[in-house]
C-alpha cells in the first residue's frame, strides 16, 4: 500500500468530525424528532393484543417495523432487565421470567457489559437509544479511519473506507441488535495489531543504528486487549469469532511478513517474537477481563442446548440485490419477494449490502494493487465473507461447528465482507489518487465509461431479476406499482452511482486542489447516498407511547394472574423476554440457548414451537407437573389433552370441501383411542357471512348404533363477524364409552340450493395418513386429506375466569401449586430414572416429588393427615431471589418451578441447605415441621470466580499502564 506520511492529531480530529458528521446525517430524523419519537423499532408491539394501544382514525395496526422485531422483543428488553439489577445494586444474574427462569448474565447477547449499554442504564430510554446509535456508527467508522490511516493510505481514502464500512448493510440493519456492537473489534483490534506491527519495523530500524525502543509495544498492547475484551462484551459470539479469527490471521500475515522481509536478521526476530508475545499478552488479558460473563457462559454452554435453526442456501444467486437491496420489495415496509425469498433471506441480503459504488472502488483498488499481500488477504476475506453468509461451499456445516448460540445469520458473518471491500475501496482511491495512477484524462474518462457500463448491465440484470419475481404467480398484489416502485429504485441506484463514479474520474484526472478536496467530500457523500442514504427505513422513530406501553389489557392480564406464570394457547401475548418488561410471567423462552432440563421436559410435555415457544400441545399432566395453574386462550379451544394440538388458523396451510348441498354432506370417519372425549373441533369456511340455511351436525357412533351429537345450527345463527373462518366447537358426552370404536361425523343441509350453498368446511391436506381408519369425503367422493378436525379430553377441567383482550383467561381446576409443599419423596439414582418417573401417568406431582441423587434417607411416604394445613406463603419471587413461609405438621419439601441449574444456593431458617434437583428439572429443599422461611439465592460461584479474574485483569492492565508513563526526572541536590 501507499506509504504515505504517518498521520498527525490534525488529520485524526478532521476524521473524527467527518465521521461524526455523517453519523448525524444518518440519524437527523430521529434527532429532530427527539421529545415526539423514540429512536427505536418499539412500534413492535401494535403486532400483539396486549401491548397494542386503540388505534386513531386511519392509524394501521401492523407495525412500521417488523423486519427488527429482535430489537425489541429481546436486546432492547435485556437492557431494560439489566438496568433494572444494576439500579438496585446487583449484577443481573437470572431472568426468572422467562419458563423456569434462564441465566441473564450467563448469556451474551444481554450485553449487558457492553460500552453500547451503559446509556441505557444512567439516561432516559429515548436519549439513550440515539446516544447509543451515533456511538455505535461512530465508533465503527473512525476505528476503521485510524487502521486505514496506520497502514499510511491518505485522508480520502480512509474516509471512503470509514464510510462505506459503518454505513454497511451489516450495521445498519442490526443497529438496534448485538451485532452492531460488537463489530467494532475489527478495525479497532487490526489498528492495534498494526501499531504493533509499525513498532515491530521500528525497533528493528533501532537496533540497527545502535538504539533501544523500550516500552513502546505496552500501550498498543493494551488498547488491543481492552478492544478484545469489550468485544466479546457487546453481545454477539458468533461475529466476536469470526472477527477474533480475522484479526488473527491478519496479525499472523502482517507481523509474518516483517519476519520474511528481515529474514536472517537476529534482531528482526527478537523484534518479531516480542511483537507477537504481545499480542499474545493482550489475548490473555482480553480473557482474563472477559471473565466476569465468559465463565458465566461456559457454565451455562454445558447445562443448556441451542435451539437455533440452520439458515437455507438462498434459491438464486442472489448478487443483483447487492446493487438494488430493494429490487425485490423491502421487508420493512410491504414487499412481494419471488424467486425463494423471504423476508428473512431479504434482510440477510441486505446485510450484505455494500453499495455498487464501494464494490467498483474495491475492484480498481484491486487491480491497482494486486501485488500487495494485504490485497489478497482483504480479497480473501471479501470471498469468505459471502460464503460464510450466504452458506455457498458448505460453509453453512462450518458454522453449525461454532461453539455459539445459533447458526449464524448472514449479518453474523458479513462484517467480514464489508470490511474487506471497505478496505479494498479506500485502497482504490488511495492509488487513483497517487501519482501517476491515471494520469491522463482520456484514462479518466475511460474508467468513468468502464464503471457506467457496469452499472447499466447490473440494471439489465437486475430488471430481468425483478421481470421474473413478477411473473411468480404466488407473489400477489399491486403488479404494476411494484414494477414502478422498483424501476424508480434502480434508476436512483443508478443515478448516484453514475454520479459517484464521475467524481472519482475527476479526483483522478485533477492535480491536487481546493477543487479537488470539494470532490472528494463529494464521492464521500455518494458513498453514503449508495449505503446508509437507502437504509435509513430500517431504523424507524416510534411515536413515545408505543414504546413499551402499559396498556389496560397488560394491567388487566397482571391483576389476574398476578406471580402465576400461565400458559397461552394460539397467538402469543407477550414474547417470553419482553414480558419481563412488564413484570409478567411466561411459560415460554425466547433465547437461542436454553437451560437443558426444563427444555427437554417442556418439549415433552407442551410440544412448544414457533420463536417464542407457542404450545401446540399439553397434556393434564404436564400442567400439574410444570405448576401452571393458569391458561389464556386465544381461539375459544384449550388445547389440553386435544388429538392434534392448535389446527392453524392460516389458510396457508389447509383448504376447504366444496359447499355443503343436499346429498352432498361433509363427513369425517374416526377413531379414537381412549374413553373421555367431550369435545370435537372444526371450522367453518364462511366467506364472511352468516349462515343463510340450517345446518346439521351429528356425530354416530358405527360400532353401537348410537348417536351421541344432533345439533342443528339455525340460519343466521354463524355469525362470522368480518371474520373467513369461524371455529365450531361440538360438545360430546364425556360418559360415552368409545374406546376404539368407529365414529362418524357429518355435516349436511336440507334447505339449501345452488348457487347459494351452505358453508364450506376447512380440510387439511397435509393429515393424510395420520391417524390409522380416518377418511374424510363429500356426497360420493373421498377427500384427500382430513377434515381440520381436533378431539378434547379435558373441556371440563377448565373454568372460565375473566376476558383479558382478546384471551380467555380459564383456571385449571386440578392444578398443583406453583411453589408447593408435599411430603412424600421418591429418590432415584440418575436423569434416565427421574425422567421416566415424571413423565409417568401415576406420577402425582401435587403429593409427591422426584430427587436425583440424593441421599436415600429422604426417601418417605407422607400422611395425608399431615398434607391437610400445609401452606407455603411467598413473600418474595424476584430474580435470582425466592423467599418462601412453608408451614408444614412433619418433615417435607417444598418444590419451586425454579429451573434446575448450578448456582443456586438456599437456607432453612438462616441455616445453609442443601437444593435438590426436583421432578427432572426444578428444584427443591427439605424443610422440618413447623413453620420455616426458605430462601433461594443464584449464586454460582463462575459469577464471582469471574468477577475475581476480570479484576486481576483490569489490575495487570493498569500497572502495564502505568509502566509506560515516562519516568519523572532525577531530582538534583543542591
Amino acid at each position: 500500500m501507499t506509504s504515505a506520511a504517518p498521520h498527525g492529531r490534525r488529520d485524526t480530529f478532521a476524521g473524527a468530525l467527518l465521521v461524526a458528521l455523517f453519523a448525524v446525517v444518518f440519524l437527523w430524523r430521529p434527532i429532530c424528532e427527539y421529545g415526539d419519537g423514540v429512536f427505536t423499532p418499539a412500534d413492535f408491539s401494535r403486532a400483539y393484543p396486549l401491548t397494542r394501544l386503540p388505534d386513531a382514525v386511519g392509524d394501521p395496526i401492523a407495525p412500521n417495523n417488523p423486519a427488527l422485531i429482535s430489537a425489541w422483543a429481546t436486546s432492547q428488553s435485556s437492557l431494560i432487565l439489566s438496568q433494572r439489577g444494576l439500579l438496585h445494586g446487583e449484577l443481573p444474574a437470572w431472568n426468572g421470567f422467562a419458563g423456569g427462569g434462564v441465566p441473564h448474565l450467563a448469556n451474551p447477547h444481554t450485553a449487558v457489559f457492553s460500552p453500547f449499554s451503559w446509556s441505557f442504564y444512567v439516561l432516559d430510554f429515548g436519549l439513550a437509544a440515539l446516544i447509543t446509535a451515533f456511538a455505535k456508527l461512530f465508533v465503527v467508522g473512525f476505528a476503521t479511519f485510524l487502521f486505514l490511516r496506520e497502514r499510511r493510505l491518505t485522508f480520502a481514502a480512509a474516509l471512503v473506507g470509514a464510510l462505506t464500512f459503518m454505513f454497511a448493510g451489516h450495521q445498519v440493519t442490526t443497529l438496534f441488535l448485538p451485532q452492531s456492537g460488537t463489530v467494532f473489534v475489527l478495525p479497532a483490534a487490526l489498528y492495534f495489531v498494526e501499531r504493533i506491527a509499525r513498532e515491530v519495523e521500528r525497533s528493528i530500524q533501532a537496533a540497527r543504528e545502535g538504539l533501544s525502543r523500550p516500552r513502546v509495544l505496552l500501550r498498543p498492547a493494551i488498547g488491543l486487549a481492552l478492544v478484545l475484551a469489550l468485544g466479546f462484551f457487546g453481545g454477539a459470539i458468533d461475529t466476536f469469532i469470526f472477527c477474533v479469527a480475522t484479526v488473527c490471521a491478519y496479525t499472523v500475515l502482517r507481523i509474518g511478513n516483517i519476519l520474511l522481509r528481515e529474514r536472517g536478521q537476529a534482531a528482526a526476530q527478537r523484534a518479531v517474537l516480542a511483537g507477537l508475545a504481545h499480542c499474545a499478552c493482550a489475548a490473555a488479558a482480553a480473557v482474563l477481563i472477559s471473565a466476569i460473563q465468559a465463565l458465566p457462559y461456559l457454565e451455562y454452554m454445558r447445562n443448556a442446548r441451542g435451539v437455533g435453526a440452520p439458515l437455507a442456501e438462498l434459491a438464486f444467486p442472489p448478487w443483483p440485490l447487492l446493487v438494488f437491496p430493494d429490487l425485490l420489495g423491502n421487508p420493512v415496509t410491504e414487499t412481494a419477494l419471488g424467486l425463494g425469498v423471504h423476508s428473512t433471506s431479504h434482510a440477510n441480503l441486505a446485510g450484505a449490502y455494500v453499495g455498487a459504488l464501494a464494490l467498483f472502488l474495491a475492484v480498481f483498488g484491486c487491480a491497482l494493487a494486486r501485488g500487495s499481500r494485504t490485497t489478497w488477504f482483504f480479497a480473501g476475506l471479501a470471498v469468505l465473507g459471502l460464503c460464510l453468509g450466504f452458506g455457498v461451499f458448505g460453509t453453512l456445516g462450518l458454522q453449525a461447528l461454532l461453539p455459539a448460540q445459533e447458526t449464524p445469520l448472514v449479518q453474523r458473518a458479513q462484517c467480514l465482507f464489508a470490511l474487506a471491500i471497505a478496505v479494498l475501496a479506500a485502497v482504490g482511491v488511495d492509488r487513483a489518487t497517487s501519482a501517476g495512477a491515471v494520469s491522463t484524462r482520456v484514462q479518466a474518462l475511460s474508467l468513468f465509461i468502464g464503471a457506467a457500463l457496469a452499472i447499466c448491465f447490473a440494471r439489465a440484470m437486475g430488471a430481468r431479476v425483478l421481470t421474473n419475481a413478477l411473473l411468480d404467480p404466488a407473489a400477489g398484489g399491486d403488479t404494476a406499482l411494484r414494477e414502478l416502485a422498483a424501476g424508480a429504485h434502480m434508476d436512483l441506484v443508478l443515478a448516484v452511482f453514475v454520479v459517484g463514479a464521475g467524481l472519482f474520474a475527476l479526483v483522478c484526472a485533477l492535480e491536487r486542489s481546493r477543487v479537488r478536496a470539494w470532490l472528494v467530500l463529494g464521492l464521500c457523500a455518494a458513498v453514503y447516498a449508495q449505503s446508509g442514504g437507502l437504509f435509513e427505513h430500517y431504523n424507524t422513530v416510534t411515536p413515545a407511547r408505543e414504546v413499551y406501553p402499559r396498556t389496560p389489557d397488560i394491567n388487566r392480564r397482571d391483576g389476574t394472574v398476578g406471580i402465576r406464570a400461565p400458559i397461552v394457547l394460539g397467538d402469543v401475548d407477550v414474547p417470553p423476554m419482553t414480558s419481563a418488561v412488564y413484570g409478567l410471567r411466561s411459560f415460554g423462552v425466547n433465547d437461542p440457548l436454553r437451560v437443558r432440563r426444563y427444555d427437554q421436559l417442556q418439549q415433552k410435555l407442551f410440544a412448544p414451537s414457533g420463536e417464542f415457544s407457542l404450545v401446540s400441545n399439553a397434556t393434564r399432566h404436564g400442567l400439574r407437573v410444570f405448576g401452571i395453574e393458569s391458561v389464556f386462550d386465544g381461539d375459544g379451544w384449550v388445547d389440553i389433552d386435544t388429538a392434534f394440538g392448535h389446527l392453524p388458523l392460516k389458510r396457508s396451510t389447509w383448504g376447504e370441501t366444496d359447499p355443503v348441498l343436499p346429498g352432498a354432506g361433509v363427513a369425517q370417519y374416526f377413531r379414537t383411542t381412549v374413553d373421555g372425549l367431550q369435545g370435537v373441533h372444526f371450522f367453518w369456511v364462511t366467506r364472511g357471512v352468516p349462515n343463510a340455511h340450517d345446518l346439521s351436525v351429528t356425530i354416530d357412533d358405527l360400532d353401537t348404533g348410537t348417536r351421541h351429537v344432533g345439533i342443528v345450527f339455525a340460519a343466521g345463527s354463524i355469525r362470522p363477524d368480518g371474520r373467513a373462518i369461524v371455529p365450531c366447537i361440538v360438545p360430546f358426552p364425556a360418559a360415552a364409552k368409545v374406546n376404539g370404536h368407529a365414529l362418524l361425523l357429518r355435516i349436511t343441509t336440507t334447505n339449501a340450493v345452488p348457487p347459494q350453498a351452505a358453508f364450506a368446511v376447512g380440510r387439511r391436506t397435509d393429515l393424510d395418513n395420520v391417524t390409522t381408519g380416518w377418511r374424510a369425503t363429500q356426497g360420493d367422493s373421498v377427500l384427500a386429506g382430513q377434515l381440520a378436525l381436533d378431539l378434547h379430553y379435558a373441556l371440563d377441567a377448565f373454568e372460565l375466569q375473566d376476558t383479558v383482550g382478546p384471551f380467555r383467561l380459564y383456571r385449571f381446576k386440578g392444578a398443583t401449586k406453583r411453589f408447593r409443599t408435599v411430603g412424600s419423596a421418591s429418590v432415584v439414582a440418575n436423569d434416565a430414572e427421574s425422567w421416566a418417573r415424571v413423565l409417568d401417568a401415576s406420577f402425582d406431582p401435587a403429593t409427591e416429588v422426584i430427587l436425583e441423587a440424593a441421599p436415600q434417607e429422604w426417601a418417605r411416604t407422607g400422611a395425608a393427615a399431615d398434607e391437610e394445613d400445609a401452606r407455603v406463603e411467598v413473600l418474595d419471587d424476584l430474580n435470582g431471589h425466592v423467599r418462601l413461609v412453608v408451614k408444614r405438621k412433619s418433615p417435607g419439601f417444598v418444590v419451586t418451578p425454579i429451573a434446575w441449574f448450578p448456582g443456586w444456593k438456599a437456607k432453612v431458617n438462616n441455616r445453609e441447605a442443601q437444593p435438590l434437583c426436583a421432578d427432572y428439572a426444578f428444584t427443591a429443599v427439605a424443610v422440618p415441621e413447623g413453620e420455616s422461611l426458605v430462601e433461594l439465592e443464584f449464586q454460582p460461584k463462575s459469577l464471582r470466580n469471574g468477577i475475581v479474574l476480570t479484576l486481576v485483569g483490569l489490575l495487570l492492565l493498569l500497572i502495564a499502564f502505568a509502566y509506560t508513563l515516562p519516568s519523572p526526572p532525577d531530582e538534583v541536590c543542591a
